[in-house]
């Protein structure tokens, strides 16, 4: 319980609704009058963010039920802070990522309508999930819309409708290859409307590693059925997501241990302020690095910025060598999700991909 209780809100904040404008009518002129055009309004799925206010994942059918995006539909993708009174909404601006064949799509956003609201990326993970692991998923069923506002370019300007996400909770059920796709089946349903939204990990670190997409046909006395509910691995996608300036996979999920020492890399991403001592930043770095070396751990590399604050995924604990008792100028603040360092090549076997952040 109390793992669904910080995994939801946090989760929540990722997840958009996507909302399709399409041209059931064309605008025509007869007589010299113009009649305008019949634009037809749907919540046709859910999608989650993998960059911060930039990239989105969702499944390739809402774009229009299965068959190729018609270019001149408009998308948007809404968010509804925390289930509260107001929605917000990003205009999508391009599709980077289109593959019909894995029904998966990535979808890029512009800036947000409203100044100052935002949407965070969650972690995404590589690695295969066992048989029992704990899920959680998280989507936005379709609401009837009640009336759209738009203006005359035909872009979003409004509309009355209810919109709220809905979480779950299950276990992964079952998982096979089909056609040399990694697939997942859950014990846990959807509504119409949640597709494409994001199946998590019940961890303290939530990460994505599957999305909401469609079932298994199962037969019965009266026919076939729905059956279990699936989605495939974002493994089959990792080559189009870390193309996109996501940083590359950080291993984050065990610690790395060595027996001669108890140096340690944590199992999360982990935050700390430099907060002075000799030596400099250049000193630090020195120390680092080489203090992580000299036990065999691999190396981790400090992004930018290069100032007074800044993040990054290791932690030095308890060790026993010199040059790591000499960095005790660092004090540590928080653990965070959210980090703007990037490993080693050599941890990105441990498939953990980091949302952006500032």
């Amino acid at each position: 319980m109390s793992g669904l209780v910080t995994v939801i809100p946090t989760v929540r904040e990722s997840v958009t609704a996507i909302l399709r404008l399409h041209v059931v009518k064309p605008e025509t002129v007869k007589k010299g009058k113009a009649r305008p055009a019949s634009i037809g309004a749907a919540l046709a799925g859910s999608a989650f963010c993998v960059v911060a206010d930039r990239y989105l994942v969702t499944a390739f059918h809402i774009l229009n039920d299965g068959k190729p995006r018609d270019p001149k539909d408009k998308f948007y993708a809404f968010v509804v802070p925390q289930n509260g009174d107001h929605a917000f909404h990003f205009p999508v601006v391009s599709f980077p990522v289109e593959r019909s064949d894995l029904d998966i799509a990535i979808l890029e956003v512009g800036p947000c309508a409203t100044a100052g609201v935002h949407i965070p990326a969650i972690p995404v993970s590589f690695d295969a999930q066992a048989d029992g692991t704990r899920v959680g998923t998280l989507g936005f069923p379709a609401p009837e819309i009640a009336g759209i506002n738009l203006d005359h370019q035909g872009n979003y300007r409004g509309g009355q409708f209810f919109l709220k996400s809905h979480a779950n909770e299950g276990i992964v059920s079952a998982q096979y290859v089909i056609g040399g796709v990694q697939v997942y089946e859950l014990n846990v349903g959807w509504h119409h409307g949640e597709s494409g939204g994001p199946i998590v990990t019940l961890t303290d670190q939530p990460v994505a590693f599957s999305l909401m997409q469609h079932y298994r046909n199962v037969k019965s006395p009266h026919g076939v059925v729905a059956g279990p509910h699936r989605g495939c691995g974002l493994s089959m996608v990792r080559q189009e997501i870390t193309a996109l300036g996501i940083p590359k996979a950080i291993g984050v999920r065990q610690a790395v241990k060595k027996s001669a020492a108890s140096l340690s890399i944590v199992d999360s991403l982990c935050s700390f302020r430099f907060s002075g001592g000799s030596g400099g930043m250049g000193c630090f770095r020195r120390r680092f690095s080489s203090a992580l070396w000299s036990q065999g751990a691999w190396k981790t590399e400090i992004g930018s910025p290069l100032g007074p604050s800044f993040r990054t995924i290791a932690l030095l604990r308890n060790s026993t060598d010199r040059r790591a008792r000499a960095m005790r100028h660092l004090s540590f603040v928080r653990l965070t999700p959210l980090a703007t360092i990037i490993g080693n090549h050599r941890l990105e076997n441990q498939g953990i991909v980091p949302g952006i952040c500032s």
